[in-house]
């Protein structure tokens, strides 16, 4: 029996707080290394609110290159999806302001730093509250939900990644509350309301990043499912297909079509208005299937809307995806492959290659999600079980499609691997719901599995963490040399004591001691998490030791396997291979130097 210890409906302030401290305790910024991916974003954000233009021109006339670019007609542009460098414009306005007051100068790494703790950071760790909340509906289990709660913030790609400006988390944070927005609504699920505010969010998503509209997909399916209008969700989701492939393919239809019909009519006005009345008749007949499901795409047309715009102001078309505009020439070629990029199957060569991405996706010490975080192998199951339950059967059918659709999707992408990268990055959007699965299958898991379970998620749970916190800690943008980076590059640069640059070299803090504010909150948290742990396996205090000695042997023992493991594979290298990972090491310690002119990532 639960005690009443256990059951308070208590919010883990302290251990979000600690996993805040986490987040804001490594800068990345190295005089002589800027992160194209975060440059590209922090410099449409400047072009807009210092310049007033969506060009980043001036900025790469002022500042310094980014190859991270998309370039058209005589202008150069972000090659990112543009929200989340709009969503960074009130904190750096808010720094800048700040500067401005203060009279000091704030560089422009420092300045990146400020809007990412204030845009990405911050909302990153007060999520877990909300995650923590809504674990609360599938156990009260106070130490269920902490433990997955710690491995969630600092055992997987959440880390890293609420650390630097990338979009991922911000569109992971969107489609988790989308989401919860339905999930909440459930028992009173005819409103309207919950539906804008779920397609608000989802539309918000894509906008910050595209491939997230497979989610969003399926999030608006789980919706009618919920109000019982599933086939009408199929429906307006085929509809909405349909509409926008004529409109994306209008331009190309009036140069195949336009030269055989010009002599009767004018084929730009034609196509356009047959496209007005297919458009209707087509999302007329899906409408009156379900009236009310249309409030979710209401709701995303704000910022889908804006999106659309910006793309036809910068690109020429609504559909101009910025990424079709690429000025690096391996990113072009790459992006211009099949659909975007995604390229499926359809010969023997092409399906190799794709369940080769897929399996280091999953399992691979280069980008797998189970090799940096194995504690997820839970979620599996979980879902499953979600599954098989009848009050949670459509929430375990959506995260296993989330999880299936978009392992399948980036398997097909061809910047599957995210370029100079920690982990699986893209993956980073489904981490909520993967998360919600171990919790599900902990908390529904028989009483005598506890301590076998228990004990295995102490394992996987602590390898997870020191595995995060070897890549964060030093320079968690992998060369894609390196087949093992987390032993082979990271791995080394512990060693030798290169770590990122933390808020404490402000303070004179120099060599280790500048890790101490860092290392401090991750020790408390790793203690707290095998607490949680070995209480979720076991009642009596000596087996509770006992368990806890377990798990951390084994788990050191799993490391130094994999330090094993990693030592052969290094030794098998052709002198070729050794050579380069030699080179992109000497490469990567000449950017993290504190002398010389900067330099970008040309591998991403």
């Amino acid at each position: 029996m639960a005690s009443v210890r256990d059951i308070r409906p208590r919010a883990p302030l302290l251990t979000a707080g600690l996993i805040l401290l986490c987040y804001l305790s490594l800068t990345y910024t190295w005089e002589n290394f800027r992160n194209t991916n975060e440059y590209s974003r922090i410099f449409l954000t400047r072009a807009v609110t210092e310049h007033g233009t969506f060009s980043i021109d001036p900025l790469l006339r002022s500042l310094h290159d980014t190859q991270d670019k998309s370039y058209f007609q005589g202008r150069h542009y972000s090659n990112k999806a543009p929200a989340s460098s709009f969503l960074a414009a009130p904190a750096y306005l808010a720094v800048r302001m700040a500067a401005t007051l203060g009279r000091v100068e704030i560089p422009d790494p420092l300045a990146l730093y400020l809007v990412t703790a204030l845009t990405l950071s911050l909302p990153s760790a007060l999520f877990l509250l909300l995650l923590f909340k809504f674990w609360g509906s599938i156990t009260l289990q106070g130490p269920v939900r902490r433990a997955v709660l710690i491995l969630y913030g600092l055992g997987t790609m959440a880390w890293p990644y609420s650390s630097m400006y990338y979009g991922h988390m911000p569109a992971a944070l969107c489609l988790a509350l989308a989401f919860l927005v339905i999930f909440n609504a459930r028992e009173a699920p005819a409103g309207t309301r919950p539906l804008l505010e779920a397609g608000f969010f989802c539309g918000l998503a894509f906008a910050i990043e595209y491939p997230t509209a497979l989610i969003a997909a399926g999030i608006f399916l789980y919706a009618a499912a919920i109000r019982k209008k599933f086939r009408a969700g199929l429906y307006l989701l085929a509809a909405g297909l349909a509409i926008f492939l004529i409109w994306s393919w209008l331009g190309p239809l009036e140069e195949a079509v336009g030269p055989h019909i010009e002599s009767l009519v004018d084929p730009a006005g034609a196509l356009l208005v047959t496209a007005i009345v297919v458009s209707a008749v087509i999302g007329l007949g899906a409408v009156s299937r379900g009236p009310r499901m249309p409030a979710f795409f209401l709701g995303a047309v704000i910022p889908v809307g804006f999106t659309l715009y910006y793309h036809w102001r910068c690109f020429g078309g609504p559909f101009q995806f910025p990424y079709y505009h690429e000025t690096y020439p391996a990113f072009a070629i790459a992006h211009q492959e099949g659909i975007a990029g995604v390229v499926f199957p359809a010969g023997r060569e092409e399906l190799l290659r794709f369940l080769d991405r897929l399996w280091r996706l999953l399992v691979s010490p280069y980008r797998g999600l189970f090799f940096y975080s194995p504690f997820l192998v839970f979620s599996m199951s979980g879902m499953i079980r979600m599954a098989r339950n009848e009050d949670w059967r459509r929430e375990g059918r959506l995260f296993l499609y989330l999880t299936v659709v978009y392992f399948l999707f980036l398997a097909a992408f061809s910047d599957w691997e995210g370029g100079w990268s920690m982990g699986p990055r893209h993956l980073v959007p489904i981490l909520p719901f993967l998360a919600t699965g171990v919790v599900y299958d902990l908390a529904n898991s028989p009483k005598k599995q506890r301590p076998f379970r228990g004990t295995l998620l102490g394992v996987l749970g602590l390898s997870a963490l020191v595995f995060t916190f070897i890549g964060t800690v030093t320079f968690p943008y992998f060369p894609k040399e390196f087949p093992n980076p987390l032993y082979e590059f990271a791995g080394r640069f512990l060693g030798e004591g290169r770590l990122a640059p933390t808020p404490g070299e402000l303070f004179g803090l120099r060599g280790w001691a500048r890790f101490f504010p860092l290392a401090i909150p991750a020790g408390l948290l790793a203690v707290l998490f095998l607490k949680d742990t070995v209480r979720y396996a076991a009642r009596d205090a000596g087996r509770q030791v006992l368990l806890a000695v377990i798990a951390i042997l084994a788990g050191g023992l799993l490391l130094r396997l994999g330090a094993g493991i990693s030592e052969r594979s290094h030794g098998r290298l052709s002198p070729e291979a050794r050579g380069r990972q030699e080179a992109q090491r000497g490469r990567v310690l000449r950017f993290i130097e504190r002398a010389g002119e900067g330099a970008d990532i040309s591998d991403r």
